[in-house]
């Protein structure tokens, strides 16, 4: 049976990690917290619904998401994701046994609610594992400069 869809809004409240598996492909883990909030008769806000889940992200065949992921996103940003959503049980040292909500995440970026992002096309030189945070510039550039013809590009 295929998995819930979810869109959301929700903050950041840990810098993702990124780790990579034994083949090389990497894979980004990030906290989020989604809540619900409203003014209280004293005009002050209060949260109404809270929700904590543990977002993944994998690199695909085709991109670095994992990695992007994790130069772009940092503690306490307010994002919008979508993904699959699940919930997994667990039981926690002392045999208490609990949920824990999970997406497996296809896309995330940030919320242009309160802030402005400027997108840049990420580069990498290295393949994925050998490179953390960063990326070097290509030497060459052909879309830098405008092309020097004239006529008419159709």
């Amino acid at each position: 049976m295929p998995l819930p869809t979810v869109f959301g809004e929700a903050r950041v409240v840990a810098d993702p990690e990124l780790r990579f598996s034994p083949s090389g492909k990497g894979v980004a883990s990030v906290r989020l917290v989604a809540d619900r909030a409203r003014k209280n008769d004293n005009n002050e806000w209060e949260t109404v619904a809270q929700i904590w889940m543990t977002g993944t992200m994998w690199n695909s065949d085709h991109g670095n998401e994992a990695e992007n992921l994790c130069e772009s996103i940092q503690k306490g940003d307010l994002v919008e994701f979508r993904g699959e959503v699940s919930e997994r049980e667990y039981e926690t040292k002392d045999g208490e046994k609990r949920k824990s909500i999970e997406v497996n995440l296809r896309a995330i970026g940030p919320s242009l609610k309160r802030a402005t992002a400027k997108v840049s096309k990420a580069t990498r030189s290295a393949p994925p594992g050998e490179q953390n945070r960063g990326s070097a510039a290509p030497a060459e550039d052909p879309w830098a400069t405008p092309a020097q013809s004239t006529d008419p590009p159709f």
